[in-house]
């Protein structure tokens, strides 16, 4: 069985060795971590969220599906 984790690394290296765009779907926060953009939606619009540590969305109640690429 594959888990999260080992999908993510496979991306990860087709992004770097192909050099290509990945965006993932999740609300699983664990792989919300590992990505080097991200983008969530809040009521309709699309937002980039802040990579400095003050990252907003499911942290603050938001449930909205998040949108990043590795």
């Amino acid at each position: 069985m594959v888990d999260w984790l080992e999908i993510i690394v496979l991306l990860e290296g087709l992004r770097k060795d192909r050099e290509k765009t990945v965006i993932i779907t999740t609300h699983d926060e664990r792989i919300v971590q590992k990505a080097d953009v991200i983008y969530r939606i809040d009521k309709g619009r699309l937002t980039r969220e802040p990579r400095d540590g003050h990252e907003t969305g499911a942290r603050s109640g938001i449930s909205a599906p998040v949108y990043w690429y590795i």
